[in-house]
């Protein structure tokens, strides 16, 4: 099994990995991919550098995920950093807020794309302030099913077949096409993959996590904080 890399550049004792214990995981925003297929992830974003580290490593380095440095050419840019879980219940989870944050609304094309590599991926996101949410998937290069609330809800693709249908009410004039009542995040991934803040020591993990950066010239030892092993 691999070591883990320090940000340091040291190693840590290859225990820390073996003995990495599941616990409760962030669910504002998160991506999920097949754990058996994950490996494509890494080419379809764009990452580089990525060395293997345990689920606190991963989460400690998720809160200071960007830093702005000088390229080879001179000019002040942006890396960011990204976090893909160890496999928990066969799903690979990527957190990657700062990364995803100029294009959160334009999520579409980052999923197929992931999906056209792994296979299937599903993101999602939630915003208890403003009350907006999105759940969507997409399979082999195409989105497939699409939720999103920001003020008014939108629901794009025929219902997977899990999804609980409206009442049976009349339906009024004005809603939307393919609407269902799944309208929450979490039963979403509950239905589809896995929910994070469910995760805990009954959760089956296998292998390690690991974290990558945006841009090929700039490595870890470049972001502020320090990372708990």
């Amino acid at each position: 099994m691999d070591q883990i890399q320090h940000i340091s550049g040291r190693s840590a004792p290859e225990h820390r990995v073996a003995d990495d214990t599941p616990d409760s995981l962030p669910d504002h925003q998160w991506i999920a991919v097949p754990g058996a297929t994950y490996e494509g992830l890494f080419d379809a974003l764009g990452l580089h550098h990525r060395i293997p580290c345990t689920l606190a490593t991963g989460l400690a380095a998720a809160e200071h995920d960007s830093v702005d440095v000088t390229g080879p050419n001179g000019t002040r840019q942006t890396a960011y950093r990204v976090f893909v879980t160890p496999e928990l219940d066969g799903w690979r989870l990527i957190y990657a807020d700062s990364a995803l944050t100029p294009t959160v609304w334009e999520f579409g094309a980052t999923i197929e794309r992931l999906s056209a590599a792994c296979g299937q991926a599903q993101f999602f996101s939630q915003d208890e302030h403003s009350d907006s949410m999105i759940w969507a998937v997409a399979i082999n290069g195409v989105l497939r099913r699409r939720y999103w609330r920001n003020e008014t809800p939108e629901w794009t693709g025929e219902p997977m077949e899990w999804e609980e249908p409206l009442d049976d009410a009349p339906a009024e004039e004005d809603s939307p096409p393919h609407a269902t009542a799944e309208c929450d995040t979490n039963a979403a991934a509950w239905a589809l993959s896995i929910v994070p803040e469910d995760v805990d020591a009954d959760t089956t993990l296998r292998g390690h996590g690991w974290l990558a950066v945006t841009r090929p010239d700039v490595g870890h030892t470049a972001f502020p904080g320090a990372l708990r092993v």
